[in-house]
């Protein structure tokens, strides 16, 4: 029996369909867990320091300028045409998706709207892979390696060892996987190690923000240092992210973090506290795209104003 593939009209409507879809749902989801969560943002808020709150709430949205550069460097050196602003657009458009469950949606409507754009599918292949694998690799590395000074080979410092040398090693073969797959689009040494300098500057402000809000609360800071902090961060999310049971690392994260850095608080405590951070994370990805929206429906208005 012939297998007859969709047409070209086909797959752009097919496209326009799911985004068409895609978009108010996930609205919906990020509303959703905002009024679950409505609970534990005001504990959050009660409870926290309001300065560093809000030094890590704007730290977080840095993030979002930051993460564009990814697509750009990684994109154009596989030999596609996208330009920062573009990638930004892209990038905060499809905020809410993170909140859509699985926690692959965020990735799933910048792919669509980078085809729509000209990207191949070779050299989205070739993003999609190195953003995550580079996203575990270093997180691993740089916070396993953290771990490890501040605890030696005792309790997690020897798991973190593992997941240092791991993080490194996946580095290392990353080249070779990208050169060998006939599927993926080849990047060149020097981009790639680009690649490898702006995720590695998206978590090192990613822990920065952790940090922050970990300030707010001093009972569970105990004796730990900025840099054991932010190394535990790290280390924390890569073992949530490669936690392929546990959609965005949920309760994983939370786990290991809360029980490296519970100080005086009960490990229960310590991990409802962590738990938080992710309220944190809403509310910045929430900020950012509204201002988006804002700025981008007063563009749209001015535009009509200078036709009309």
């Amino acid at each position: 029996m012939a297998v007859h593939l969709p047409t070209r009209t086909q797959w752009h409507w097919l496209i326009r369909s799911v985004k068409f879809i895609f978009v108010p749902l996930a609205l919906c989801c990020l509303f959703y867990f905002a009024w679950i969560s409505r609970g534990a943002m005001v504990t959050v808020i009660e409870n926290a320091r309001i300065g560093y709150l809000t030094a890590a709430i704007a730290s977080w949205a840095l993030l979002h300028l930051v993460s564009p550069l990814f697509a750009v460097i990684s994109l154009n050196g596989c030999g596609a045409r996208i330009n920062y602003q573009t990638a930004l657009n892209i990038h905060i458009r499809n905020l809410p998706a993170r909140y859509l469950p699985g926690g692959i949606w965020h990735t799933v409507g910048r792919v669509i709207d980078f085809h729509q754009h000209g990207v191949s599918s070779d050299q989205l292949a070739s993003f999609v892979l190195l953003e995550n694998v580079l996203a575990a690799a270093i997180t691993l590395m740089i916070g396993g390696t953290c771990v490890w000074l501040f605890r030696g080979f005792e309790g997690w410092g020897k798991v973190a060892v593992f997941g240092a040398l791991g993080g490194f090693a996946a580095l290392l073969l990353m080249p070779a996987v990208l050169t060998l797959r006939k599927d993926l689009a080849k990047l060149p040494c020097t981009i790639y190690a680009g690649s490898i300098g702006v995720i590695t500057l998206f978590w090192l402000i990613a822990s920065t923000t952790f940090i922050f809000y970990l300030y707010s609360f001093p009972s569970l800071l105990g004796s730990a240092s900025v840099i054991e902090i932010g190394g535990t961060y790290l280390f924390s999310w890569g073992v949530g992210f490669i936690s392929i049971f546990a959609p965005q690392g949920i309760g994983i994260f939370e786990a290991v973090a809360g029980g490296m850095l519970k100080g005086t608080m009960s490990l229960g405590g310590a991990i409802t506290v962590v738990a938080g951070f992710r309220i944190v994370v809403l509310l910045a990805d929430s900020l950012v795209w509204v201002a988006y929206r804002f700025l981008h429906i007063r563009e749209h208005v001015k535009r009509h104003e200078l036709i009309g």
